[in-house]
């Protein structure tokens, strides 16, 4: 364009409408809601405005190069006739609206327009685009995968276990700059157990295998005192006597004593046997169970000694050989077995990672009911919304076959918890859609705090979110607004800086960027890591004090160390600490100077125009040039060939060829505009080749 174009900010034009976007990309089709016959009063309004005016503008200024005779760059405007033929090639159309926008077309030498006809062809292109547009089908939403940093925040939140468990997976895929894409998440065989193998590893490290034992203890292991004797059931009493166990403890703590017996009744009450365990007092129990449904007798006890001497006797003997019923003549006691079971306070020493999946050990005979409540609490949790009743039960089969093989509850329970962590409810965000593909489903709670959470904290939902979401509040609009803003004041918000802040920015790759030490010898390490930190605070304090989004391009300040300081020559900031530093009066400010980005966009020996002006087309605008032609040469290539030339001139020499000119006019002058620093972020008035010549001008004239 020539400097009489458009006066609208030349960011502004460059953008081009969502609706556009979503049309040229074939997510909204033809509207259905005219007859087959019928046009529409807005497309019949467009089709007269082509014809009185918007058509003729295309004719002088596009035909000489765009017509069926000579398409050049494959875009003709001879079959420009209605907006009929503009919506059976959006493609082509969107694409030319791009380079219109852009003022990359038309080229320089070219007839160009006037800010009118500059206008109406931008509009009128853009309402054609969209103008029989509806959305019919709302697509479908890609189940995706954990990648790596989701795998391992959602550990460290559902297990408590910090640490890089997922390091030993394959790198994921990226797609569009990004490495959470559920399109290119993929999962290889080798993924797949590496995932299996890290699951059983979690498992293992969050649960303990508890010290607690059930030991039994049969008439063998007993010494008999008084009047018993023992026999195959257990010890018979037949007067007063004693049995008596000595336990060794191997672990202080609450334990239970549990008797099993039995009595042969006689007189006008109950047999009676007292029961002492080391030095508490003795506790009496009234025995009226009788042969053949023995009773289960069982007290608490505290034991804080080694060893533990339990002591059962008989007391209550009582003899009659005159009475009626002769099975009534004689009481008797008989003591089949003493068991002890414990600790059952050792929870309470457990680590943070065993309580998050085992809050308290159950009692013998109570563990289907406990593994599977705490198996179904835990799977809701890991699966992000409640687990189902028959995902339950086939936990607690995998649970009884690692009681079986382990030996222990916990055993049962690492089982449990590794089948959790390698099942897709886990390692997928799963959204299911509805029975018709081309009906919009409304997400549900879950499926909302979900998106929520992966996106601004890349992890699992809170609690705060779960009851929510189980309440049904989570999909009004004003607690959804709300929790948003608790979020983003959570710590763990910090991740949107690190995680989606650094691969928007491209700046990740500078941990593999290497300037050349000859020519940056304070290229260190940790200056590294400083330039790092610059632009991760930088994006935490936009978002944390919701700053315009023109703040990352305009703002005047920005966050240094002395380190990071004196690379950059700004005086005044002392210390290790990173802090806020207005430095708009020293030609900085935003994301487009600070030293990730200067340094990642340059080349290892020098800084690099056109990469600088790519990444600002690319991830600031969105709207990344094509692609060079093949059999283009590089500016590398051409360098070899023009020793004599600034580098300046070596890209002017590159933009004469007419493949090159259009992206280049583009790329350039926005690289330019940066000339000012060097390879490594810092401010100078001399480059390699004499100086520097920081001034570009746009296509539009600018």
């Amino acid at each position: 364009m020539s400097s009489s174009g458009s006066n609208r900010p030349f960011w502004v034009r460059k953008v081009l409408p969502a609706s556009l976007i979503l049309c040229s990309i074939g997510f909204i089709t033809a509207s259905a809601m005219s007859g087959p016959n019928e046009v529409p009063a807005q497309q019949q309004d467009l089709d007269r405005e082509l014809q009185r005016s918007v058509k003729k503008h295309f004719d002088d200024l596009c035909l000489p190069c765009h017509s069926d005779d000579a398409p050049a760059g494959d875009i003709s405007f001879s079959g420009l006739s209605s907006v009929e033929s503009v919506t059976a090639d959006r493609e082509t159309y969107a694409r030319a609206l791009s380079m219109i926008r852009a003022s990359i077309m038309p080229p320089d030498g070219s007839k160009m327009p006037s800010n009118k006809q500059f206008d109406q062809m931008v509009e009128w292109l853009d309402e054609a685009l969209i103008a029989d547009c509806e959305l019919v089908d709302p697509g479908r939403v890609t189940i995706r995968r954990l990648n790596r940093l989701e795998y391992n925040n959602t550990i460290r939140d559902l297990l408590k276990l910090e640490g890089d468990h997922a390091a030993a997976f394959p790198s994921d895929d990226v797609g569009h700059g990004f490495d959470n894409i559920g399109d290119v998440l993929t999962l290889s065989t080798l993924h797949l157990e590496k995932l299996a193998d890290q699951a059983e590893a979690l498992a293992d490290q969050a649960i303990e295998v508890s010290s607690f034992e059930e030991k039994l203890y049969s008439v063998d292991d007993m010494v008999v005192e008084g009047s018993a004797n023992k026999r195959e059931f257990g010890v018979h009493f037949f007067s007063r006597g004693t049995a008596i166990i000595n336990h060794k403890v191997k672990e202080a703590g609450a334990y239970r004593v549990r008797i099993v017996a039995w009595a042969q009744q006689a007189g006008p009450e109950s047999a009676k046997m007292s029961v002492a365990a080391g030095r508490a007092r003795p506790i009496t129990f009234t025995v009226k169970a009788e042969q053949g449904k023995p009773g289960v007798y069982e007290f608490p006890v505290d034991i804080t000694t080694k060893t533990l001497q339990i002591q059962a006797s008989f007391i209550n003997d009582f003899y009659d050989p005159k009475a009626k019923d002769p099975k009534r003549r004689d009481r008797n006691l008989a003591l089949e077995s003493i068991e002890i079971l414990g600790p059952f306070d050792s929870d309470k020493k457990k680590s943070e990672s065993h309580l998050a999946v085992i809050p308290r050990r159950p009692l013998a005979g109570q563990e289907e009911a406990a593994a599977k409540g705490q198996l179904g609490d835990f799977a809701s949790r890991a699966f992000r919304r409640p687990a189902t009743l028959n995902e339950i039960d086939r936990l607690y089969q995998v649970f009884e076959a690692g009681m079986e093989i382990g030996g222990s509850y916990e055993h049962g329970m690492r089982a449990g918890v590794a089948a959790c962590l390698i099942s897709p409810s886990f390692l997928f965000r799963i959204e299911l859609d509805s029975a018709t593909s081309n009906v919009e489903t409304a997400l549900n709670g879950f499926e909302l705090a979900s998106r929520l959470s992966y996106f601004l904290w890349s992890t699992m939902p809170d609690e705060t979110l779960f009851e929510l979401a189980g309440s049904g509040e989570l999909t009004k609009p004003d607690v959804l607004t709300a929790q948003i803003d608790r979020m983003l004041k959570d710590q763990k918000a910090n991740t949107l800086a690190e995680s989606f802040g650094r691969q928007w920015l491209q700046i990740g790759i500078i941990q593999d960027h290497a300037p050349d030490p000859d020519l940056f010898p304070g290229f260190t390490e940790e200056l590294r890591q400083d330039m790092l930190e610059e632009s991760r605070l930088f994006f935490v304090d936009i978002m944390r004090a919701d700053r315009p989004v023109t703040d990352f391009i305009e703002a005047d300040w920005t966050f240094l160390n002395q380190r990071l300081a004196a690379h950059y020559g700004i005086p005044g900031v002392q210390g290790r600490s990173f802090r806020r530093v207005k430095v708009g009066e020293l030609g900085r400010g935003g994301i487009l100077t600070q030293g990730a980005v200067l340094t990642v966009t340059s080349n290892p020996n020098r800084t690099s125009p056109v990469k600088r002006g790519r990444w600002i087309l690319e991830q600031v605008l969105g709207t990344p040039p094509p692609p060079p032609p093949p059999g283009t040469p590089s500016i590398e290539k051409e360098d070899e060939e023009a020793n004599e030339l600034t580098f300046r001139e070596k890209l002017v020499k590159h933009r004469e060829d007419p493949a090159c000119a259009s992206c280049h006019r583009l790329m350039d002058p926005l690289g330019f505009g940066l000339e000012n620093f060097d390879a490594v972020g810092r401010w100078r008035t001399e480059a390699e080749d004499g100086e520097v010549d920081s001034s570009g001008v746009l296509p539009n004239g600018v």
